[in-house]
């Protein structure tokens, strides 16, 4: 469902984000690549907390409630909570990547671009699920 849902709405943002929204991401995904890189200043809880509202943010910027409120209540809060702390080094190094590159995308205006990096986000993620990770 989220692979569905989520690419859809990264895909709406592309044309409605705004400089300041732009801005706001790129920041988030900065702030996340600053804590969850390995080393002792790693901190996985302030990564759950701002990949959470980078997600969350994008899906603001869609302005798409239904699709929102499918994600909210049915996928995107309990797929990220029970993933994150389970990523290997590669399986992170990944998904920070990915928020970088989400974030160019829209900055390009490229809906299918964004799109495709958040279906290889969501891949990622489910690898990591189902521990598939070759």
């Amino acid at each position: 469902v989220r692979t569905a849902l989520e690419p859809r709405a990264t895909a709406l943002a592309a044309a409605r984000a705004t400089a300041a929204d732009l801005d706001e991401l790129d920041d988030l995904a900065g702030r996340m690549l600053a804590v969850g890189g390995p080393g002792p200043g790693q901190d996985l809880d302030a990564l759950v907390a701002l990949n959470r509202r980078f997600h969350a943010r994008l899906l603001e910027i869609a302005d798409t409630p239904a699709l929102a409120s499918a994600l909210a209540g049915v996928v995107h809060a309990p797929v990220v909570l029970r993933t994150f702390h389970t990523y290997d080094a590669a399986s992170l190094a990944r998904s920070l990547a990915h928020h970088a590159e989400i974030v160019a995308a829209l900055r390009a205006g490229d809906g299918g671009w964004a799109s495709a990096v958040m279906v290889s986000h969501i891949a990622n993620a489910r690898a990591v699920m189902t521990g598939d990770r070759r």
